[in-house]
């Protein structure tokens, strides 16, 4: 329950600070925005690290794979060469609508890929902030 979580957090906050938030997103869309939008209202600057393995991002399965929801639902065998282009244009489309949220509220939004180096995402992210920042 992201969305209600951002909502509890941005009614404790007393001053202007700094969020960051590091989740999949896999969440109620609505709610995050609402929840990123009323934070930035108040004044508080948000960071949102979307965290994905690369195997969410590209879905580089073959043959025959079961599926187990871990958030509980229901189980899938499926062909990944089956729904790779389907699965694809889905994601596409909630990381694009992620994004749009984000740059709405004025938030920076940084891709952060579990096959990738902690710290090299880290360096990146603190290189675009320095250039945007230092007007």
């Amino acid at each position: 329950e992201l969305g209600g979580a951002l909502r509890d957090l941005a009614a404790q906050l007393r001053s202007k600070g700094i969020v960051i938030l590091l989740s999949d997103l896999f969440d109620g869309e609505e709610a995050f925005s609402k929840g990123i939008e009323r934070l930035r209202f108040q004044g508080t600057e948000v960071i949102v690290f979307h965290v994905l393995a690369p195997e969410e991002i590209t879905f580089p399965l073959q043959g025959p794979t079961h599926f187990h929801d871990v958030e509980g639902g229901p189980d899938l065998l499926s062909n990944p060469e089956d729904i790779r282009a389907g699965y694809l244009a889905e994601f596409n489309a909630f990381q694009a609508r992620i994004r749009l949220a984000c740059e709405r509220a004025n938030i920076h939004y940084v891709l952060a890929n579990t096959g990738v180096p902690v710290g090299e995402t880290l360096n990146a992210y603190l290189a675009f902030r320095r250039k945007t920042t230092a007007r």
